[in-house]
């Protein structure tokens, strides 16, 4: 759609013009990398699911490839105040485009401890510090959307 070069904003627009309808799922798709840090994120994957009959786009794709995110190169010497790339550029998505995003509000503290604590159980991780490093992640998420103009967060999902 817009090749190698990552433009959150621009993938949205040209989602838009596709079908608007697209657009809720590929911020889901956004956030969810940024809460994560899924550094991996370009227009090679995601993708859409067609109509067998007739090649109309129904919906995004399913969210995948997110192998690069979290602890995935190792453990940062802390789980606060993680890089804020993708923080900031999900803030700039909605700025830019005016877009309303609800507060997810069933990313608990309990929901991720079980979470960290069902995957992959038999793996040495620290799941203290992811569990850390995920909600310092999503107040910052929630603290940027706070503060962009036009858009009131609420809790939902």
């Amino acid at each position: 759609m817009v090749g190698d070069r990552v433009d959150e904003v621009e993938i949205y627009h040209k989602l838009k013009a596709i079908r608007p309808d697209l657009v809720r799922s590929y911020c889901d798709i956004i956030y969810l990398d940024a809460l994560v840090f899924n550094v991996d994120r370009h227009s090679y994957n995601y993708g859409f699911l067609r109509s067998q009959e007739t090649g109309e786009i129904l919906s995004m794709a399913p969210n995948f490839d997110n192998n690069i995110a979290l602890i995935s190169r190792g453990y940062s010497e802390s789980p606060i105040g993680s890089n804020g790339l993708l923080i900031q550029d999900f803030i700039k998505l909605l700025e830019e485009t005016d877009e309303s995003y609800p507060i997810p509000g069933s990313v608990t503290e309990d929901v991720v401890r079980r979470i960290a604590g069902d995957t992959l159980p038999e793996e040495d991780i620290d799941r203290d510090f992811v569990t850390t490093f995920i909600l310092d992640r999503q107040q910052r998420l929630i603290e940027g959307m706070s503060q962009t103009r036009n858009i009131e967060p609420r809790l939902g999902l």
